[in-house]
């Protein structure tokens, strides 16, 4: 019986970098048990009531590209004039109690824009003179609001206006400090769409960071502040399962920045029904699979901090109970939620398909120096591999390698297994390199190849 790769939805684009720790050299094995125990509980949950602090704070810039025409703090000053803003000029050195722009002329030397590796990631609708352009910008214009938590998103959109003028009477790129993003004028003036009753699609102005954290990936957004509200952070999550998980923060941001609560403390339902922003439901709905339930209850907890996140408070999507089962735990949430493509195909290994099989064994050994230590940055390795089902039989599912140590691969369960109860999602395991069937390579470019037996199945 054969499978194909079980993922929920997608989302925005992830980096995904994982390695795990050592397993035993046993074909397709388990190595940890599922926990029949109830959930632990939650270690330090979030309070209760309204997420969002007193204040707000971010920072907006435009790079110019030329040498302006106008003086751009008196042009700020001027399109400021008649909006709700105190403009003072400098850095704030207390949180004020209005609404309030700082605004400042930073050396570029203090200022730097992304080089041209960075944008690849950071740049949004940039044409390849913008960003050459950028790499000498003769100057930078930075505008920093704050102000109390109760003006945050008026402010918030009067200050994407305000920075969107500033470029068109001045000339350069747009710059989201919170983010770490810069903009054409055409990206920019999406951001201000797409907002409904004073409320924005959060996935314009959030984004998420995912990246290789020990041996799995952390996902941790990064502009939640804008809106005085904290940043989501996700830890220890497999790479084939980010894409879902990436969804699940987008949907949690949203409803956060709609006013959702936790009642009680560490608790707080997610629902795509219950979203209030129509293109986000719209959108949420179209990527949905078979079986979605469109709803979860999310443990959350106080998150820590780490080096090169958001200067903000963080909520943690927690998933409490022991951390050898974690994994399918994020599972067991994910798939409900979205549901899933999962399928199971009764198949005789004719010599077509045995050839085909024999092809990708030869391609997937050669990747194998690349997973001696871990998995290379930015890329995923599936294998297919044989399960003894209970009472006769076999199944085969998809492992997303972490390790390749001597002849045996390390992983991660992608599949749940229907004919193997004690087996889910998510599970550690280990798989003989002689039991690989297929390969599926999912590269740092976007591209994909393998699949030699998917192909004729298809």
């Amino acid at each position: 019986m054969a499978r194909q790769p079980a993922l929920a939805v997608a989302a925005a684009g992830i980096l995904a970098i994982v390695a795990c720790q050592e397993l035993k050299d046993r074909a397709a094995h388990v190595l940890h048990a599922s926990s029949t125990q109830g959930a632990a509980a939650l270690a330090d949950p979030f309070p209760a009531g309204d997420p969002h602090g007193s204040h707000f704070h971010f920072e907006l810039a435009v790079y110019h590209l030329r040498s302006p025409k106008i003086e751009p703090i008196g042009a700020v000053r001027r399109l400021a004039k008649d909006r709700p803003l105190i403009v003072s000029e400098g850095t704030p050195d207390a949180t004020p109690d209005a609404p309030t722009l700082f605004v400042r002329a930073p050396s570029l030397a203090d200022y730097a824009p992304p080089d041209i590796d960075s944008l690849r990631y950071s740049g949004r609708g940039l044409s390849e003179q913008d960003e050459q352009l950028l790499q000498s910008a003769p100057s930078v214009t930075a505008l920093a609001f704050a102000g109390p938590q109760a003006d945050a998103l008026s402010t918030y959109r009067s200050a994407l206006d305000l920075a969107a003028k500033l470029q068109r009477a001045t000339g350069g790129l747009l710059w989201d400090e919170e983010t770490r993003e810069v903009f054409s004028p055409e990206a920019w003036q999406r951001r201000l769409q797409n907002w409904t009753e004073g409320v924005p699609n959060a996935q314009d102005h959030v984004t998420i960071h995912a990246y290789r954290d020990g041996e799995l990936v952390r996902l941790v957004t990064l502009g939640m502040i804008k809106f005085g509200l904290p940043d989501v952070v996700v830890n220890d999550v497999a790479s084939s399962a980010a894409r879902p998980m990436a969804s699940l923060v987008n949907l949690t941001c949203q409803l956060l920045v709609e006013g959702a609560r936790l009642e009680p403390a560490g608790q707080m339902d997610v629902s795509i029904d219950a979203l209030g922003c129509p293109i986000c439901k719209e959108a949420f709905s179209r990527s949905l699979k078979p079986g979605a339930t469109r709803r979860a209850s999310l443990a959350l907890s106080q998150g820590q901090t780490e080096e090169g996140d958001a200067d903000n408070r963080l909520v943690e999507i927690a998933f409490p109970g022991p951390s050898s089962t974690l994994q399918e735990r994020h599972n067991r949430l994910l798939l409900p939620l979205f549901g899933s493509s999962d399928g199971i195909v009764n198949v005789q290994h004719d010599a077509e398909l045995l050839e085909a099989s024999r092809r990708a064994k030869v391609a997937v050994l050669a990747l194998k120096p690349r997973y001696r230590e871990g998995s290379p940055d930015l890329e995923t390795l599936l294998v297919k591999a044989p399960f003894d089902v209970p009472g006769g039989g076999t199944e085969w599912m998809w492992v997303e390698v972490v390790r390749w140590r001597g002849s045996t691969i390390e992983g991660i369960l992608t599949n749940d297994p229907f004919k193997i109860p004690d087996l889910h999602a998510g599970a550690r395991v280990g798989v003989r390199e002689e039991d690989i069937f297929d390969y599926i390579l999912h590269k740092a470019d976007g591209t994909t190849e393998g699949n030699e037996t998917g192909k004729l199945l298809e």
